[in-house]
């Protein structure tokens, strides 16, 4: 196994985004291009692989946007969400002059 940078990985998920992107765009016309704000949400990249398997396999549009909406979120994460900002640094005041 050979070691990836992350600017490697970034690149690399950058050019799947863009497949994801040009399959959406020719697929499904304007339609396909409404599910890119909620494919950008997607972050790991065997599911934008999914995705690009989906659009060559010939899924259909709800196929593809259920693939491309975000899991739910467990309340487990919403309450270490509401735990981390309990330690977020205010800003400095501001100086009204």
């Amino acid at each position: 196994m050979w070691f990836v940078t992350s600017y490697e990985r970034h690149q690399f998920r950058k050019g799947l985004r863009y497949a994801v992107e040009l399959g959406l765009e020719l697929r499904f016309g304007d339609e396909g291009l409404k599910l890119i704000p909620a494919f950008m949400e997607v972050y790991d990249i065997d599911d934008i692989k999914a995705i690009i398997s989906a659009l060559r396999t010939g899924a259909s549009l709800e196929e593809v946007r259920r693939l491309c909406s975000p899991p739910p979120r467990l309340a487990s994460d919403a309450t270490a969400e509401a735990d981390e900002t309990h330690y977020r640094i205010a800003p400095p005041p501001r100086a009204d002059t």
